[in-house]
């Protein structure tokens, strides 16, 4: 019984002290998922395109893109990372460009306004409240689609579009203590039209 007794109560003290370590060291406590939220901001490309073909017709317009994001960390294996996540955003990106030539020169631009993703992390969390991870999902933005006939500068039309595409990217993230954190991630969606999105966005997040 003495034997028993021991290893009872050496189970529940060992029970009672890993979720305290884990989350004093910003690691995933075991078998607890993790909700976090948070709001990111930085640098954007997309290609010129005609928005129908697979034409590219100028090079890539800078911009600035901003969001916020909400997840799940799962519960996953030792040294693992694993999380699940939806994103909202908006960017002020601008894309000009001209086909045709002479009278039948045409300018597109495409004004991009919001965008959103749903997307999953895998990778390693080696070093305690550090994790490096690879992203995978799917995502669209709505761009509103302007031609333009250069000569008479007649517009011929106006359209307003949701292109989307997989996402695919690289990120690192690091919580400081239990509750907060700070990540950056480089994100690709490529889009019907090659009107292919590039970002390289921080964020900051809240994990509970």
């Amino acid at each position: 019984m003495t034997a028993l007794a021991t290893l009872l109560r050496t189970t529940t003290l060992f029970a009672l002290a890993v979720p305290g370590l884990a989350g004093a060291q910003g690691l995933p406590i075991p078998f607890v998922p993790h909700v976090y939220a948070g709001v990111e901001a930085g640098r954007g490309m997309r290609g010129t395109t005609d928005y129908a073909g697979s034409g590219r017709l100028g090079d890539d317009e800078k911009s600035l893109d901003y969001g916020a994001f909400a997840g799940v960390e799962l519960p996953s294996l030792p040294f693992g990372y694993l999380a699940v996540e939806g994103n909202v955003g908006k960017s002020d990106a601008k894309t000009r460009a001209t086909s045709g030539t002479g009278a039948a020169a045409i300018l597109t631009q495409g004004d991009a306004d919001t965008n959103w993703s749903a997307t999953a992390r895998a990778g390693i969390n080696a070093i305690p409240g550090l994790a490096a991870y690879g992203i995978a999902g799917y995502g669209a933005e709505k761009v509103d689609i302007t031609t333009t006939t250069i000569a008479t500068g007649l517009v011929t039309g106006d359209d307003r579009r949701s292109l989307d595409g997989l996402i695919y990217g690289l990120g690192a993230r690091y919580t400081f203590g239990r509750f907060l954190g700070a990540r950056v991630e480089y994100r690709r969606m490529a889009t019907e039209g090659r009107y292919d999105l590039e970002r390289v966005m921080a964020g900051l997040y809240f994990r509970l």
